[in-house]
């Protein structure tokens, strides 16, 4: 069953992740606002992969994924 909740978080981290990279890439004037809300599910998602393949590299750049999304939240939705 955990490995079956960590496949899954994997595969749907790579979705989003991709679904959002995708928007950039072919929308004119992409929703920013809802990418980086895209994004900061995503990361999240993998973060839990990180943790549960107790892999530090991934689990680092995924930390600094989330503040990045952060910041960029911060920027379209705040300020």
């Amino acid at each position: 069953m955990r490995d079956q909740k960590t496949r899954l978080a994997g595969a749907i981290a790579s979705a989003i992740t991709i679904l959002c990279a995708l928007v950039l890439a072919l929308d004119g004037v992409p929703p920013m606002r809802w990418l980086f809300v895209g994004w900061s599910v995503a990361n999240t998602l993998w973060v839990f992969y990180a943790l549960r393949l107790s892999s530090l590299s991934l689990l680092s750049s995924q930390i600094v994924f989330c503040l990045i999304d952060v910041a960029g939240m911060l920027h379209y939705w705040i300020l």
